[in-house]
């Protein structure tokens, strides 16, 4: 591939298979390349946007586990932050554009939170009464998954719909 020039690589090559397909004295109308070379770039568009959505979310989860070796506060209310929501919300409102579906997902983060809480009160209390790192953190995400469970049995039988 010629350094800089992915795109021109791709027409040259298309351009020969298409010539090969077609026999050896036929030329190649640039009609033909126009739908593959469309989709090349499509696909270089999504490839880049999901770079961008990969190194942003990533950055956020070193920047809060960094923060953390110098200032358990600071590092505690960058986590607390609903980022990762409004990350979130941002990816779907810039590939979507549905404010429906925007706000039935603003509307079950909420219900889903609730359930979340208990990680953060049972996991601390395990690790001060010198239980293992590991045994805190199972025992808690147990809890919480048991919390999840009856809130969505909860959410069903009251009628609300996530």
């Amino acid at each position: 591939m010629v350094a800089g020039k992915p795109v021109e690589y791709c027409v040259r090559v298309l351009r020969l298979a298409v010539a090969r397909r077609r026999g050896p004295y036929r030329t190649v109308h640039p009609a033909q390349l126009r739908q593959p070379l469309n989709q090349l770039r499509h696909a270089t568009i999504n490839m880049t946007y999901y770079l961008i959505k990969l190194f942003v979310s990533a950055g956020i989860i070193v920047v809060v586990s960094e923060t953390a070796k110098r200032s358990s506060l600071i590092a505690a209310l960058v986590a607390s932050l609903p980022i990762t929501s409004l990350l979130a919300f941002v990816w779907i409102y810039a590939e979507t554009g549905d404010r429906t579906k925007l706000a039935d997902m603003s509307r079950g983060i909420f219900w889903l939170v609730l359930p979340s809480l208990p990680l953060f009160w049972i996991f601390p209390r395990m690790l001060e009464s010198d239980k293992s790192f590991s045994a805190s953190l199972g025992i808690a995400t147990a809890i919480t998954v048991i919390c999840y469970l009856g809130m969505m049995f909860g959410l069903k039988k009251l009628g609300i719909l996530i």
